[in-house]
């Protein structure tokens, strides 16, 4: 079993993108994505998961899909990530449509 991991491709313009994939190792995943991208590429989220569970989450979001395994990241998907991940993460959007990424606070 692996991973599957939610890699947002921001810009200051608010057109956010996400790579909704799978991997054992999303942070390996990540470095190697980041060498092709001419944005700044950021693990927003990862659940436990196989391939399947990939495919279900690419076909619960599809009116988002934009090419292969990449998603206009929507308010639906931000809300997913943030309810399911198992990193210690919360993201929203700024007024501009900008995405913002926390750490959370342990209590």
């Amino acid at each position: 079993m692996g991973y599957v991991y939610f890699i947002a491709q921001c810009n200051k313009q608010g057109n956010n993108q996400v790579k909704i994939g799978y991997s054992k190792n999303p942070k390996n995943r990540l470095k190697s994505l980041a060498t092709s991208s001419p944005l700044p590429l950021q693990l927003i989220g990862m659940i436990k998961g196989t391939m399947e569970v990939e495919k279900e989450i690419h076909l619960k979001f599809h009116k988002d899909h934009l090419q292969l395994e990449w998603f206009l990241l929507s308010n639906e998907i931000l809300d997913f990530v943030n309810q399911n991940t198992i990193t210690n993460t919360y993201c929203d959007f700024d007024y501009n449509g900008v995405l913002r990424v926390y750490k959370k606070i342990k209590k």
